[in-house]
């Protein structure tokens, strides 16, 4: 039986959103290349030059390094199969629908309570984080085949990922200054580049969105049991 949340019990892009960034950097993915991060665009030109500098640029700098040292060359073909998933989506995730769920309340209501319990169908009780939660998890151990206890391994990774996204900002905003500020006195300099790439931090780390919550590693190994 297919249930439209609908006003009932929307979920909304935001929350997705939110969510998958707080979980992938709480349970990341082993094979994670990059820091990851969830945004949505309302201009498409600021989209592609978010994909282009942050994703197709360095795929085409990862595979030529490949190349260079004989390995295997997949990240500008990982990423177009990212590109085709994002254009076939692109109709659904920039539009919104409002869907009247009035007949599913009505035949709620004319359930009896025992059936209410075998035929649960009430929208209105379902979690969405603890339902977002499974899914994603369902999707790193199930569909990608990860495993828990690997969970140390890809965590010490993201912080791996953390500190090289750091150095290429502190460089970045090194070469800024360099270039574009060589008149300044050196004091000038270094507050520059302080104030660059302390910016660039909080952009990039800080999270003044809606907070949502997570299940433990705990509950979901206990929920998965007893499902």
């Amino acid at each position: 039986m297919h249930c439209s949340s609908g006003v009932l019990n929307p979920l909304k892009w935001e929350r997705i959103v939110n969510y998958l960034q707080k979980f992938y950097h709480s349970y990341p993915l082993d094979s994670c290349y990059g820091v990851p991060s969830t945004h949505f665009h309302t201009s498409r030109k600021l989209f592609l030059l978010n994909f282009y500098m942050k994703h197709y640029y360095p795929a085409q700098a990862l595979d030529l390094l490949a190349r260079m040292t004989g390995r295997d060359q997949m990240y500008v073909r990982m990423y177009g199969k990212i590109w085709k998933m994002i254009e076939t989506l692109h109709f659904f995730t920039t539009r919104g629908w409002t869907f009247q769920a009035k007949g599913l309340l009505m035949l709620w209501d004319d359930l009896s309570e025992e059936d209410k319990k075998i035929f649960n169908f009430d929208i209105r009780q379902v979690n969405w984080d603890q339902y977002l939660f499974d899914y994603l998890m369902g999707i790193k151990v199930y569909l990608l085949g990860e495993k828990l206890e690997d969970l140390p391994k890809a965590r010490s990774n993201l912080v791996r990922l953390k500190l090289i996204t750091m150095g290429v900002n502190a460089g970045f905003w090194g070469l800024m200054i360099r270039y574009f500020a060589w008149r300044k006195t050196k004091n000038q300099k270094w507050m520059l580049w302080l104030g660059g790439f302390l910016a660039t931090y909080i952009f990039q780390n800080a999270n003044f969105r809606p907070q949502v919550h997570l299940k433990s590693l705990s509950d979901y190994k206990q929920s998965a049991q007893s499902a």
